[in-house]
């Protein structure tokens, strides 16, 4: 938890926070209130009126790449000779790793010491979590973002053996670095070279670091101002309606309130973003907004999807209309789920286009997706969906279903040629948007019914766990043990957490889809009322035009006017 004497060092070292105070002090842990059992987080001792400043943070305190660690007269001398093959984040996690090794002689000490002994990162997962998330392209990532932690870990391994060894006063290194068959459990010490210590550093060095400067790729740990939670930026990016774009139908007002990407206000949690002032002494995070007495203190970590917050934070927001959800969550769509969709009802084999995907893996139930195969692992762990290519861009977004523009772009693209093959009738934009509507959903379906589990059954699972963590909580044992950050020192009650985190995505990611087949539908039924009655509209004109000459017409003045059917000579008027 937050200690005093953490709180105490925060105040002599020159870190300036007058105006708010961890929530764990303030809403003490108890097994009768869980909801309160909370590491991170910084609450409001009084009004914050935007640009207040939350915390000053001096810049002799932030560890980083490239300024803390050069500076260390142990890693500094060290990185010299290692730059050109060390990247920032390998080195920000050696340079964690050191300080944790000179114990009470490192600056940081008591910050150290209160971080949490494992973290949920996607990179620390174990292979049963990994799992758990089901949905290939998910998968995927976990396994790039464990495959990269391992290969910074080999690659930096050299340099940190040479630094805990001058650490150690040059005894020898008795460390097992071959350690690391217990994938994401808590290391025994955090001053070893294993991988299970590595996997630690690595954890803090992706959730807790905030943007440095300019060229620093890894960021820095701010000491006390890391306590800050997320609250996701307002306002989801535009995305097209195939309806709208394509026939021009408005939507209906019920549509317009479920996908008006506010998210029940999510904008109005942000509080406050920081940097390093002008003259570099000091990291300050200001307010963005106002924040009442009592009232928590969050930061935006930026725009993320929730395989993203996993990849980097070991969290993840509520998805849907649910208060605080992210509003740039996404739901992706394998692309053979969509060809599929569209081939079902045009014929033929449509996968010579130019669509790209990127995806090496073109069987999304193959078992041998997660394998360790070098053109499924080329991404980072803190980047674990950067090499995706095309088929990233095929999404829906969770927040009200709507495809993606690349997607919808390619919908659209294969219903204009669907379109063209018979000679066009009158109404044939609003054809091509039943058809996109038509494969969007046929192709989500496909995508769900793919899937090992409903829904249903992951409501279910998580129903049952959270009944199983109650349980347990009331019995007292173990309450104060636990972190919002989701970690302690039980490597089982870990790998639970990531496992809880895996259901607790798929599900969000079964809902978004379920969202878009549920905006289809509605959409389908729309349009094809307008496009009954344009066809009646249509068939009533041809009967019109079929009618046989002469055409009574309606009386105009006591009068008939009377068309004839002979060539030259019209009818003459007549009298009633």
């Amino acid at each position: 938890m937050c200690s005093t004497a953490f709180l105490d060092w925060c105040r002599a070292s020159g870190i300036d926070a007058p105006a708010v105070a961890p929530a764990a002090l303030l809403h003490p842990t108890s097994p009768s209130h869980p909801e309160t059992n909370t590491y991170r987080g910084l609450v409001a001792t009084r009004p914050l009126a935007p640009g207040d400043a939350i915390a000053r943070v001096p810049a002799r305190l932030l560890l980083s790449a490239t300024g803390s660690a050069r500076r260390c007269a142990v890693l500094g001398p060290l990185l010299l000779r290692q730059q050109p093959t060390i990247t920032h984040h390998q080195t920000l996690v050696v340079h964690l790793l050191v300080e944790a090794a000179k114990g009470d002689r490192s600056a940081w000490a008591p910050y150290l010491g209160e971080l949490p002994r494992a973290y949920a990162v996607l990179a620390a997962w174990p292979q049963r979590a990994r799992s758990a998330l089901q949905a290939p392209r998910a998968r995927r990532a976990a396994t790039r973002a464990a495959a990269a932690a391992r290969r910074d870990w080999l690659g930096a391994r050299g340099l940190l053996r040479q630094a805990l060894r001058e650490v150690r006063g040059g005894g020898d290194d008795d460390d097992d670095d071959d350690d690391d068959d217990d994938d994401g459990a808590a290391p025994s010490s955090c001053c070893s070279t294993s991988f299970a210590a590595w996997l630690w550093a690595l954890g803090a060095a992706l959730s807790r670091t905030m943007h440095y400067r300019r060229g620093d790729a890894a960021g820095c740990l701010t000491p006390f101002a890391d306590l800050l939670n997320h609250a996701a930026p307002g306002g989801a990016p535009w995305a097209p309606d195939p309806l709208e774009e394509i026939a021009g139908l408005e939507r209906s007002d019920e549509e317009e309130e479920e996908g008006d990407g506010s998210g029940g206000g999510i904008g109005s949690g942000i509080a406050g973003d920081g940097a390093l002032e002008s003259d570099g002494s000091a990291y300050v995070l200001r307010t963005r907004r106002a924040v009442p007495a009592g009232g928590e203190a969050l930061l935006s970590y930026g725009r993320h999807t929730n395989l993203e917050l996993l990849a980097l934070y070991g969290f993840l927001l509520p998805g849907g209309g649910a208060k605080n959800n992210n509003p740039d969550d996404r739901a992706p769509l394998p692309r053979r789920r969509v060809l599929a969709a569209i081939a079902d009802e045009v014929g033929g084999d449509d996968d010579n286009d130019d669509d790209n995907d990127g995806d090496a893996d073109n069987s999304d139930d193959a078992d041998n997706s997660d394998a360790d195969n070098d053109t499924h692992l080329t991404g980072t762990c803190s980047a674990p969906l950067a090499s995706q290519g095309g088929d990233g861009e095929w999404f829906v977004h969770a927040a009200d279903g709507r495809p993606s523009w690349a997607l919808f772009e390619a919908l659209r693209r294969r219903a204009a040629a669907a379109a063209a093959a018979p000679p066009l009738p009158s109404s044939s934009l609003l054809q091509q948007a039943l058809l996109v509507e038509r494969w969007l959903r046929d192709a989500c379906l496909a995508t769900l019914r793919a899937l090992p589990t409903t829904a249903e059954e992951d409501e279910a699972w998580l129903l049952l766990a959270a009944t199983t963590t109650t349980t347990t909580r009331s019995g007292g044992a173990t309450a104060a043990a636990e972190t919002k950050d989701g970690n302690d020192d039980d490597p089982l009650r870990i790998g639970a957490e990531c496992e809880r985190l895996a259901v607790e995505w798929r599900l969000q990611y079964k809902r978004a889809l379920l969202r878009c087949v549920a905006r289809c539908e509605r959409a389908l039924a729309k349009g094809g009322g307008a496009a009954a009655a344009a066809a009646a509209a249509q068939g009533r004109e041809a009967a019109a035009k079929a009618l046989p000459l002469p055409l009574p017409l309606p009386l105009r003045r006591g009068r008939v006017i009377a068309l004839g059917s002979g060539g030259g000579g019209g009818g003459g008027n007549k009298k009633a």
